[in-house]
């Protein structure tokens, strides 16, 4: 009988909750998570906005002949480039701690590692 009331225990802290640090820890990856979502969403703004200044510059050394606009380009054109490389290290973060969240749930549900 003690190993059903420790399994209904666990169930119910499971179920309702009520653990004590799991439901902290698992609120703290989901804020991590939101975070790096946020940033790596900001960065895919500044590549899009970076990229689209970059062609403009580029049309504009066309049209007006002047070198001095294909430099501004290819410096946006540069900056994207290193921005792209900081997605790469944010898409590593972001599985890293989807990651650590699925830990967390199937940890704190022992059962479910069964099914």
């Amino acid at each position: 009988m003690l190993h059903f009331e420790k399994f209904w225990k666990s169930w119910a802290i499971c179920w309702h909750g009520k653990s004590s640090g799991r439901g902290e820890k698992r609120k703290a990856l989901n804020d991590e998570l939101e975070e790096l979502k946020n940033e790596k969403r900001c960065l895919l703004k500044d590549v899009d906005a970076m990229t689209a200044s970059a062609n403009e510059y580029a049309e504009k050394t066309e049209k007006t002949h002047q070198l001095t606009w294909i430099a501004k380009s290819n410096s946006f054109r540069r900056s994207a480039k290193e921005k792209t490389s900081e997605l790469k290290v944010f898409d590593e973060q972001l599985t890293a701690k989807l990651l650590q969240l699925k830990n967390c749930a199937w940890t704190a549900c022992p059962w479910l590692r069964h099914v």
